[in-house]
């Protein structure tokens, strides 16, 4: 961020730039010189807003959910700071701490708190789920109500020239949103334990078949306890996903209505 000066700013717009992705991670002062940021939460914040004067480019920030000091507190403040900010999109990503990583290090010796544990991360992964949606394709759920915008790039950019808002539904959550919530969180991690999801409601027990199925397929593994996605798995992640929500939806006795859209080129 210490990069954001008015001479290279001058510079890259003049020559084209039109977005900018930038590695926020946190707007908090003290979880940021944690992991080595150089530049206060004030500071960062007053260069997005000059960035944005320049009407230019769309800017696009990263923050991480689960840093150490990053209490649920000051998640929640990093999130109302992001939207405060005014800027066009965020990616959220969930910390990783890797075994030989410096950070893991620091944290053995006792120079840093443990990062946040994953029920904590999961808490934090749902409550930044709940941003409104900006862009073709993006979806979400705030204050009961779950919508997405038009997925199809011709129709979103014909809705916006036209004055109209490119939605393609928006309707009142459902009332199993905490069931979908947990798998889509804990789907994002690369895991899910269908186990205990079947435990918490038994109209889901004939998604148990699933289990060896997608095992047989190579998508996950069980690891004992609960199932980790492989490689392609991970890859799958989003569709996997959809499955099971659609389950939950058909097995729970909720009215769906499946639409089929051409989106991608490639099969």
């Amino acid at each position: 961020m210490h990069d954001l000066v008015p001479e290279k700013m001058d510079v890259w717009f003049r020559n084209g730039v039109n977005r900018m992705s930038l590695g926020v991670q946190s707007f908090d002062t003290k979880v940021r010189q944690a992991v080595g940021r150089i530049d206060d939460g004030e500071t960062v914040f007053s260069h997005l807003q000059e960035l944005l004067s320049y009407s230019q480019c769309a800017v696009v920030i990263d923050l991480m959910y689960g840093l150490p000091y990053q209490t649920m507190d000051v998640w929640h403040k990093d999130v109302e700071t992001l939207v405060e900010s005014g800027i066009d999109g965020a990616d959220l990503y969930q910390l990783n701490v890797f075994e030989h990583s410096d950070l893991n290090l620091a944290i053995q010796r006792g120079k840093l708190p443990p990062a946040a544990l994953t029920q904590v991360q999961s808490a934090m992964f749902s409550f930044g789920t709940h941003l409104f949606p900006f862009g073709c394709g993006a979806g979400g759920h705030v204050d009961g109500l779950s919508t997405m915008l038009d997925r199809r790039l011709p129709a979103y950019e014909k809705a916006i020239d036209e004055g109209r808002k490119p939605m393609m539904f928006l309707m009142n959550q459902s009332p199993n949103a905490h069931l979908k919530e947990d798998i889509q969180g804990q789907m994002n991690q690369s895991r899910l334990d269908l186990d205990k999801l079947i435990q918490r409601e038994e109209k889901l027990a004939s998604m148990e078949f699933l289990g060896p199925l997608w095992e047989d397929y190579g998508l996950w593994k069980h690891n004992g306890y609960l199932y980790q996605l492989t490689e392609a798995g991970q890859f799958w992640q989003v569709n996997m996903t959809q499955t099971l929500l659609e389950s939950v939806n058909h097995l729970m006795g909720e009215e769906t209505e499946i639409q089929h859209r051409r989106i991608a080129a490639q099969g």
